[in-house]
């Protein structure tokens, strides 16, 4: 590629980071993807190292230009305050990222690249939850984004965990048969209920979070404590 004006654009989350390289009026050249890059849950030097992979299979091509000319978006989830960007802020002086960079959440870049302008309000349910907002006078607002500990009401992970309690409590007929039942033991290749504790145990967050997809198959055979679960993670989320 010639020397010319670029435009590199990160999206960071618990799951994966997705880069791409684009020309300044936006015409996409290259793009790729690595493992997660929110700091807050593998560390620093974890997502220092995605980063550095991330930049350099965009830039590989890239001749006669170096790091300092590319204008930057980074997009990270867990950016959400002043002290996480000064800490990913110090990672790109690290790495090499020159100062034409914008720094952000991942909510925030959600908003703008989904609606095309700075203004309105985007739900964003996946592995966590959050809802976020900007007014006509550039004030934001969030709700959400605590993390699957303090929060993530209506996530994947919430839908997920709700799944699994709600096969928990039918086994001890506290709750009605349910098919969600079938359905998780049949997804993880159980044999018993009583089998989802050592699972449960082992899984990481994702892994749950997974499950929501189960519990939306179950939604589709009409089982009412599936509908129940997504019907009280709506509400949650709204």
């Amino acid at each position: 590629m010639n020397k010319m004006d670029y435009i590199i654009g990160i999206d960071g989350g618990g799951t994966k980071t997705v880069g791409m390289l684009t020309t300044a009026i936006g015409k996409e050249l290259v793009r790729t993807q690595a493992g997660p890059s929110n700091y807050h849950v593998v560390g620093t030097e974890q997502t220092k190292k995605v980063l550095n992979e991330i930049i350099r299979k965009l830039t590989e091509n890239v001749d006669n230009t170096t790091l300092d000319s590319i204008r930057f978006c980074l997009g990270m989830a867990g950016l959400g305050r002043e002290e996480d960007r000064n800490i990913i802020g110090q990672m790109c002086d690290e790495i090499g990222i020159g100062k034409k960079r914008i720094l952000t959440h991942d909510a925030h870049i959600a908003l703008v690249g989904g609606i095309g302008k700075q203004t309105g309000v985007i739900v964003i349910s996946g592995t966590g939850s959050i809802v976020y907002g900007i007014d006509q006078y550039g004030q934001d607002a969030r709700a959400g984004g605590w993390g699957y500990l303090l929060g993530d009401e209506g996530s994947g992970y919430d839908i997920g965990i709700k799944g699994l309690q709600a096969v928990a409590r039918s086994a001890d007929k506290r709750e009605p048969p349910t098919e969600l039942t079938r359905f998780m033991l049949n997804r993880l290749e159980l044999n018993n209920p009583s089998d989802l504790i050592r699972w449960t145990h082992a899984a990481n967050r994702d892994e749950i979070a997974e499950l929501s997809k189960v519990v939306f198959d179950a939604v589709e055979t009409g089982d009412k404590k599936a509908e129940t679960i997504l019907d009280q993670s709506l509400i949650k989320i709204t």
